[in-house]
């Protein structure tokens, strides 16, 4: 069968041997080919952080985002461009994850602008649709930076509408849009200085780029299932099977034995799924990890070795519970909804009189229709969002803006931040001074995060070892060694102590209290003016999360 053939008969129309057009049908085809593309390369695009840190998850998210979007649109019954154009924004804005996907929702809005009441689209459409959804990224983000997706996406932008000026072959088009995004994708390090000290190019523009590649694999009949999906199979499945409303199963156990590899545990372990921590030594190693099917990881433990102190706990019935259980309370007039990634620090959030929680952070960021569907639960009208963490702030003002509510964002980038927040709530004060309130009490705490780096680089002139513990105050790498208390240390070092009066410990998943006593009573012996406090956070991917006040 020859090309023309096969797209012909997938939805595209073919005028003197030129593919001219394509309809909603061909549409679809194309939506699921980028899915497929990215999803075979997720792993490549999480590993595109500037940081070292083992929580990357822009290719996850954008993931997500495209899913979402591929899932309205199959639902579509209208066979025109413009119609699944439209299901297919809906889709990417209620799916959106992270400020990737949000961005990403944004470019599909303004290509289904573009795309409206089109029953099919040529290279002329495509070009001013692209144009469309490039300009609704730019605006999505307050302060745009070159040297990220937006510059990939202005450069496909730019290559449609000079190939529409100059043909009207729709994969010719295609392919001059990955190339254009290929440059630019190549060039974000030249732009962004911190990704060329990083070594790395853009996470979100390299996403957005494996999108548009299984476009063009789509249109010249090329496989988008190939070795890459594979191996990104059994994360994958694992990561994004809970995606929505499934949370999946909390497995914990020790494995008891000789020799063991606890560096190939953990690696196999985080195959399996998602929240993953392997600590230990020859004989006994922990085993912490969330999965859909949790028969799995407690099979392939008892290959090692005799399991003991197995714990299996359903965390989405636990998160149904909780949220039945919220939702039958009485309502105050100003809710607050905080993201909180582990149970010690949703406690802490729930003394401090939260509303209503929302599991998730880095690695885990809830999608604008979880927000939504929360949001909904609460019989407030007034709603307070604490998004705890700076890749979650875009979906929150996305709710704020989709929600009949009075939703306003509170825009607390770490957990330290949202704490400070919560702690200037006043429920008798209007929601837009309370805002002002607990933004500020926010700015004025100064957040540090100890984890483990998974690569060497060099970041802001410090190098960095994979597998070293590494310090970052307010998202800015800082510090790097072998012991929690030697980073810790430093970074406080850094910090005009003197200014400061509380040093508070959440720690999380590879740390014990036993070890977060030792950190906590070093930082006495150096600033014995700093008073400290230690808290459970278990946390994910961050032994310690700290905050200095």
């Amino acid at each position: 069968m020859s090309l023309t053939t096969y797209l012909s008969s997938q939805g595209f129309r073919i005028e003197e041997n030129t593919v001219y057009a394509c309809n909603g049908v061909g549409l679809k085809h194309m939506l699921r080919a980028g899915k497929q593309w990215l999803e075979a390369h997720v792993n490549v695009v999480n590993g595109l952080n500037v940081f070292p840190v083992p929580d990357g998850d822009t290719g996850t998210n954008m993931y997500l985002t495209i899913r979402s979007a591929l899932d309205a649109a199959d639902l579509s019954a209208d066979s025109s461009a413009g119609a699944v154009a439209a299901s297919a924004a809906h889709g990417a804005l209620l799916g959106a994850r992270g400020n990737s996907g949000v961005i990403l929702s944004q470019f599909f809005q303004g290509m289904a602008n573009g795309l409206h009441n089109k029953p099919h689209f040529t290279t002329e459409d495509l070009a001013h649709a692209t144009g469309l959804g490039m300009s609704s990224a730019y605006q999505s983000v307050l302060e745009p930076v070159e040297g990220t997706i937006l510059t990939v996406a202005r450069a496909m932008a730019e290559a449609a509408r000079q190939s529409a000026e100059a043909s009207r072959d729709l994969i010719s088009q295609l392919a001059n849009m990955v190339d254009a995004a290929r440059v630019a994708q190549a060039s974000t390090p030249d732009l962004l200085p911190v990704l060329k000290e990083a070594g790395v190019t853009d996470s979100g523009g390299q996403g957005l780029l494996f999108m548009l590649e299984g476009w063009l694999r789509f249109v010249r009949n090329e496989s988008v299932e190939q070795e890459a999906a594979a191996k990104n199979a059994p994360a994958l499945k694992s990561l994004l099977g809970v995606a929505g409303e499934e949370f999946g199963y909390d497995v914990q156990y020790l494995i008891n034995g000789n020799g063991l590899d606890v560096a190939g545990i953990r690696s196999a372990v985080g195959r399996l799924g998602w929240s993953t921590v392997v600590v230990g030594d020859s004989r006994t190693v922990k085993v912490h990890v969330h999965v859909t099917d949790p028969g799995v990881p407690i099979s392939y433990g008892a290959e090692l070795g005799v399991l003991s102190d197995v714990v299996v706990e359903n965390l989405t019935e636990q998160a149904r519970t909780f949220v039945a259980q919220r939702a039958a309370a009485v309502a105050p007039e100003t809710a607050t909804v905080a993201v909180v990634p582990g149970n010690g620090l949703g406690d802490v959030f729930t003394s401090l009189g939260v509303t209503q929680i929302v599991p998730g952070g880095q690695s885990m960021n809830p999608s604008t229709r979880e927000l939504l569907d929360v949001i909904d639960s609460i019989g407030s009208e007034h709603v307070l969002i604490l998004p705890n963490n700076g890749n979650i702030i875009l979906t929150a003002q996305q709710v704020q803006k989709l929600s009949d509510k009075n939703v306003q964002v509170v825009p607390t980038r770490t957990v330290p931040q949202g704490v400070a927040a919560l702690l200037a709530f006043n429920a008798a004060t209007e929601p837009a001074q309370n805002v002002q309130r607990m933004t500020a009490a926010a700015q004025d705490v100064v957040t540090l995060e100890i984890t483990r780096a998974v690569r060497n680089t060099t970041v802001n002139g410090l190098p960095v070892e994979a597998g070293a513990l590494i310090g970052l105050v307010d998202g800015k790498l800082v510090s790097a060694g072998q012991t929690a208390a030697s980073v810790v240390l430093d970074a406080l070092s850094g910090l005009a102590a003197d200014d400061f009066e509380i040093v508070t410990l959440y720690y999380g998943e590879g740390a014990s209290a036993q070890e977060a006593a030792g950190v906590a009573g070093q930082i006495s012996a150096r600033f014995p003016h700093l008073e400290t406090e230690i808290h459970s956070g278990g946390q994910p991917h961050y032994p310690y999360i700290i905050s200095v006040e």
